[in-house]
């Protein structure tokens, strides 16, 4: 492996075997190189699937290209793995050992770190997008008395008609007694409310503005190398770890360094992935401007359309806690990934100090069977505004 020859593991679709001069054991040694034509449809997947095209819509695109996998058509399982393997940027780990010179680059690491930012937003949201009625809110709504996450309810009224619904966690097990939301109701509320904020130049100037900001805090010469240095330790922490593994002399003492080299692995993997992102971030050299234009481009639409929601909430809103009587949003950009959580006692205390933009003007918000027609919570906008 560390001459870069092939050493007998599973090839995966974009590379084939070419000859070396050389011979082993086993006959002439091999190593890897890029297939053209399999390497095209590997980065076609990259780059379809970091744009936001679904996967079922990939795979239909490249069987109507004539494309096929050993011989078969594309469904979206066919390359279900390929997207969150790093092999293709040319660098993977092997027993907590990073290896880059055995697969020759197909994807470049900022188009791979764009990708696994899409396989994590999706993994959160796959539970509401694999119910019938998906629920747009899952894994960003929480509830506002025990912080509990507000997970997707229902059932059917004595006249037989479906309803949906979020409940709190704890409320299902009879630990909290916060009222569940109507889902369809609470989804158009947080929308209409995103977009009614967003739509006042100065709230769409405070946002492009704290935007940048972070930006430029996120991606300054201290940010990447301090990164750059969790990942040279990292290394070196797997290399004394390789050398004592081959010096162990009993099965238990290796069975303990394999899984603390299984560890490294995962932390070395993740830490080239935030810097890959931070390297992507610098290049794309966010201004005020870029953020306004998002902005108006996104705010563009009706909020009744259940399509319009999705993209509203998955693009905008970061995190919601409700209340019986108040809604307070969250707001981000892309995804929002660098905020890993707001505390309910850090909303609580803002809510306190009044340190919120609060909305004067309310549309009528029904809470289910138990609030009646002329009940207006109040909805509040804590400005935690961030690019992914």
């Amino acid at each position: 492996m560390e001459n870069g020859t092939y050493t007998g593991c599973h090839l995966i679709c974009g590379y084939k075997l070419t000859d070396t001069e050389r011979t082993g054991k086993k006959g002439t040694i091999h190593r890897v190189a890029i297939d053209g034509e399999q390497a095209e449809i590997v980065k076609f997947i990259f780059t379809e699937y970091a744009k936001g095209t679904d996967k079922k819509e990939i795979a239909a695109a490249l069987n109507a290209q004539g494309k096929r996998y050993k011989g078969q058509p594309f469904t979206s399982r066919t390359f279900d793995t390929w997207l969150s393997n790093p092999k293709y940027t040319g660098e993977f780990t092997f027993g907590g050992r990073l290896c880059t010179n055995q697969y020759p680059q197909i994807i470049d690491k900022a188009l791979f770190a764009e990708v696994q930012e899409r396989l994590k937003r999706n993994k959160v949201l796959a539970g509401a997008n694999s119910a019938i009625e998906p629920y747009f809110l899952t894994g960003k709504l929480f509830c506002g008395r025990c912080e509990t996450a507000m997970v997707a309810g229902g059932g059917t009224s004595h006249t037989g008609k479906r309803y949906y619904s979020y409940v709190c966690k704890k409320k299902k097990k009879g630990l909290c007694d916060k009222r569940w939301e109507n889902k369809d109701t609470l989804e158009l509320f947080v929308t209409e409310r995103v977009k009614r904020f967003l739509s006042d130049p100065k709230n769409a100037e405070r946002a492009a503005s704290d935007v940048v900001s972070y930006y430029d805090q996120r991606t300054g010469d201290d940010g990447l190398r301090s990164i750059e240095v969790r990942i040279a330790n990292a290394k070196s922490g797997a290399a004394e770890l390789t050398d004592a593994f081959i010096e162990a002399k009993n099965t238990l003492i290796r069975a303990g360094i394999e899984k603390k080299m299984s560890e490294l692995e995962i932390l070395l993997n993740d830490l080239t992935l935030q810097k890959s992102q931070i390297e992507l971030e610098r290049g794309l050299k966010v201004t005020e401007e870029d953020i306004l234009v998002f902005i108006a481009e996104l705010i563009q639409g009706d909020p009744n359309d259940k399509e319009y929601q999705r993209k509203i909430i998955d693009n905008l809103v970061f995190m919601v806690y409700t209340y019986d009587d108040d809604i307070v949003v969250y707001l981000n950009f892309k995804g929002g990934k660098v905020i890993a959580h707001v505390g309910l006692d850090d909303t609580n205390d803002a809510l306190r100090s009044n340190s919120v933009q609060t909305l004067s003007s309310l549309l009528h918000h029904t809470r289910g069977m138990h609030t009646s027609s002329k009940e207006k919570p109040h909805c509040r906008f804590l400005f935690l505004v961030r690019i992914m």
